[in-house]
């Protein structure tokens, strides 16, 4: 799996008020149920204080890609 922060956060440009945003790919035969979903992010909102977006690259829509992964910071 791979994982990265993305948005204002990895700019440096956060507010009190941003969310975290990160991306997350992981190989085709991998299985990530809805549970695991919702477990990682109520992990990492817990642990980080802040609303989470957590976003699987698959499901990223092709014009949005370039603002995304230019600011991506793989972790």
């Amino acid at each position: 799996m791979l994982v990265g922060l993305f948005g204002s956060f990895s700019r440096g440009e956060e507010r009190d008020d941003s969310d975290i945003d990160i991306v997350y790919e992981i190989e085709k035969d991998q299985k990530f149920s809805m549970f695991k979903y919702l477990k990682y992010l109520s992990d990492l909102e817990r642990s980080l204080n802040h609303k989470v977006d957590l976003v699987r690259a698959e499901t990223i829509k092709a014009d949005l890609k370039p603002y995304i992964y230019k600011d991506l910071i793989y972790v």
